[in-house]
């Protein structure tokens, strides 16, 4: 088992080398252009003061963001470019563990070792934790020395409660995927699906949160429970959330089990 994992961890560690770099290149240009942007934020916030309510809640915007960099970073890093960062990342992994073996015909080997079915599953799923955690730590914590260098004050508890948002956000997300990669036989299809689902729940939060008739659908998202700011700038954390991601990472890793050890696979 520890060869396979250590095998999983070695053939994808470019393109986690590669996320982690281009998330680090958001956080350090955002972070540099803080304190300029708090000199104008006067300017700033009398623009955003003209914007509807209900347009800061949709996209996640807080009205206090120039405040400080916790703040700042919830709604230009975190809101959107994290998430989507870490989603690509998620379902390649996800899509490449079950569903990309059987297309390339190289799940033979795999389940010819003498590992069961569930233990290999196991070794696939823990892999993909791995680079969640690591890429987590190097995308969120980072941001404390990085803006050390430019002099800002910042409180780490705040990040470090953000950091378990942040992962059980993408635990959930990667669970889902996984469950699905041992449904189907090309990767294309997870990728699809999971793409679909998600894309399906933001555009629900979103309308959600513009028309108030339709505020209930925000529930059927978990984007809704996804909130950056509440975690970076009031140091909180929904239990509900917590509840939901957690949950569901393990019913969907459950269910995928089940069904990766029960389906058959023509080799």
């Amino acid at each position: 088992m520890k060869a396979i994992l250590l095998k999983e961890l070695k053939q994808r560690r470019w393109s986690l080398v590669a996320y982690c770099l281009a998330a680090l290149g958001f956080l350090w240009l955002y972070i540099s252009l803080f304190p300029y942007l708090q000199e104008q934020s006067q300017n700033y916030m009398k623009m955003f003061e003209a914007f509807p309510k209900a347009f800061m809640d949709a996209f996640g915007l807080e009205g206090d963001f120039f405040l400080n960099v916790q703040g700042y970073m919830a709604s230009e890093m975190y809101t959107l470019i994290w998430p989507l960062l870490t989603i690509f990342l998620l379902l390649s992994h996800a899509g490449s563990a079950i569903a990309g073996e059987i297309e390339t015909l190289t799940i033979g080997s795999l389940l010819a070792q003498p590992v069961s079915r569930a233990r290999l599953y196991i070794v696939k799923y823990v892999s993909g934790v791995i680079r969640l955690v690591i890429f987590v730590t190097a995308t969120v914590l980072t941001c404390m020395p990085i803006a050390s260098i430019y002099h800002l004050a910042y409180q780490p508890s705040h990040f470090f409660t953000f950091s378990l948002l942040a992962l059980l956000f993408g635990l959930v997300i990667y669970s889902f995927a996984f469950m699905l990669s041992a449904i189907f036989n090309e990767k294309s299809h997870v990728y699809f699906a999971t793409g679909g689902v998600l894309f399906g729940m933001y555009v629900l939060n979103v309308i959600s949160a513009l028309k108030p008739a339709l505020k209930n659908l925000k529930y059927a998202s978990i984007f809704h429970y996804y909130n950056p700011g509440d975690a970076l700038i009031r140091n909180h954390i929904d239990p509900l959330a917590l509840l939901i991601f957690a949950g569901g990472s393990f019913l969907f890793f459950a269910v995928g089990l089940s069904l990766f050890n029960k389906r058959d696979i023509s080799i």
